[in-house]
């Protein structure tokens, strides 16, 4: 899906070569993971307000389809991932013109639905209780059986992410193999990307699902943001690169890495890049 500022579909091919002259080179396509919809929106409009001649035109999917994507011929100029498998993917197939840099962080958080109709009567985490009883008596709720709780699919990151965060619950002494099989065994749907995930738990058809604590602001009423202690919880890591060396590629990655492009990814809760590549808890 495509969504932005000045938004028109992603090209699917490479403009000729004297596309400056017909204003072509002013075009940005940058294919950006489905998390970063809202927050790259806003950093589009920023961006073209400072550049009235340049226009953005945002792809936004899940990671691993961006990827299959570029992999099969689609033209881009940048590509912003939720994790560096995907990026490392990209650039394997030598299609990145600049070394990738991590630009943005996240963390994990639990959607559960508490509305009418819903299986849950839960309240939000207090993660100033772990590892208390009450943690484990919220968590416990979602690990009952006829739970139902939607993830990301395997592939995707946020289903990679999910994996690390279920590890970390069953590796916890206080909350062990048992919760974390328990959560497990109450999937009943893995998604494409993370924006899915948010959709079913807003309209009920799941009572939880596992997403960025980006995304708490897509939730509806009825619908509890648990937010997870640090011992358990996840680092995503946010990946972009440039996939051309037009001129106007570096300038969308250099606003993006700006204090003005970093304060748009701020309020829309993402944290501040971290030097290490990968995922850690």
């Amino acid at each position: 899906m495509a969504a932005g500022c000045g938004i028109r579909e992603a090209q699917q091919s490479s403009p000729p070569p004297d596309s400056s002259a017909n204003g072509e080179d002013s075009v940005i396509t940058v294919f950006a993971a489905a998390s970063l919809t809202e927050a790259f929106n806003a950093i589009a409009r920023e961006y073209q307000s400072l550049h009235p001649d340049s226009e953005v035109v945002l792809n936004v999917d899940g990671s691993q389809r961006l990827r299959t994507q570029l992999e099969h011929g689609a033209k881009a100029d940048v590509f912003a991932s939720a994790d560096w498998d995907q990026m490392e993917a990209v650039a394997d197939l030598g299609l990145t013109a600049s070394p990738a840099v991590n630009f943005a962080s996240n963390r994990l958080a639990i959607l559960a639905f508490a509305g009418s109709g819903g299986n849950l009567d839960i309240e939000a985490l207090d993660t100033n209780t772990m590892p208390q009883p009450a943690f484990r008596i919220q968590l416990e709720a979602l690990a009952r059986p006829q739970t139902k709780i939607v993830l990301g699919q395997g592939e995707v990151p946020i289903g990679r992410y999910t994996e690390r965060l279920l590890e970390n619950i069953e590796a916890a002494p206080h909350l062990g193999r048992q919760m974390a099989n328990g959560l497990r065994a109450n999937v009943v749907s893995r998604e494409a990307n993370v924006r899915a995930i948010v959709q079913k738990v807003n309209l009920g058809e799941a009572d939880a699902g596992v997403v960025y604590s980006s995304n708490a602001s897509l939730v509806t009423a009825g619908v509890r943001v648990l937010e997870l202690p640090d011992p358990i919880n996840v680092t995503a890591h946010y990946p972009i690169a440039g996939l051309t060396r037009k001129p106007e590629s570096a300038a969308f990655l250099d606003f993006v890495l700006s204090d003005s492009g970093q304060k748009i990814l701020r309020s829309y809760s993402f944290g501040p890049p971290l030097e290490a590549q990968g995922d850690t808890p």
